[in-house]
């Protein structure tokens, strides 16, 4: 399925999703942020250029003698420079909202995944017929038994290593 939207296509490899709508909007806002950005960027690029290029006829005007002119170059220069501080924290606000924005849409697919998990796992206990107290009965069981199985081993284990340490002794310097 595509979509198209003056000229903007999007493009629906599986088809429609049910909360379309609400993905559309964020893609737009992303690609909307995105296109901003750029924009801005430009700008920003220009209005330096002219901030140089003012600096410049200022230096120009200065050195031929028209301090009023070289004045009116300067107050120009300020001006975009100010201008470029202003795009530039537009952008650092372009930029939080982007990440912002994405955080949530990762948020809402992590939300998704644990719901639908919790949906499996909620279909495998009724399909099995297994309940939380039958596991927990089973692991109760299982540990009652690993601990008698230990009591038994340690049992055989002590009497299978009970040795004299001076019968050993004796018996070792017998051998030299």
């Amino acid at each position: 399925y595509a979509h198209l939207d003056g000229y903007v296509i999007t493009l629906f490899p599986r088809g429609m999703t049910p909360n379309h709508e609400a993905n559309k909007t964020s893609d737009e806002a992303l690609f909307q942020i995105h296109s901003t950005k750029i924009a801005i960027q430009t700008r920003i690029r220009r209005l330096e250029a002219d901030a140089q290029l003012a600096k410049q006829n200022a230096v120009k005007a200065k050195r031929s003698g028209t301090a009023t002119l070289a004045l009116t170059h300067m107050r120009r220069r300020k001006a975009a420079l100010d201008e470029v501080d202003r795009c530039a924290t537009i952008l650092t606000n372009l930029d939080t909202s982007e990440l912002s924005l994405e955080r949530a849409k990762g948020d809402k697919q992590l939300i998704q995944t644990f719901s639908t998990l919790k949906i499996a796992m909620e279909g495998i206990r009724r399909e099995s017929g297994v309940n939380s107290e039958d596991v927990h009965e089973l692991m109760n069981d299982v540990r009652e038994d690993a601990k008698m199985s230990s009591l038994s081993a340690s049992a055989f284990g002590d009497a299978a290593f009970d040795i004299d340490e001076d019968e050993l002794n004796a018996e070792f310097k017998l051998l030299e």
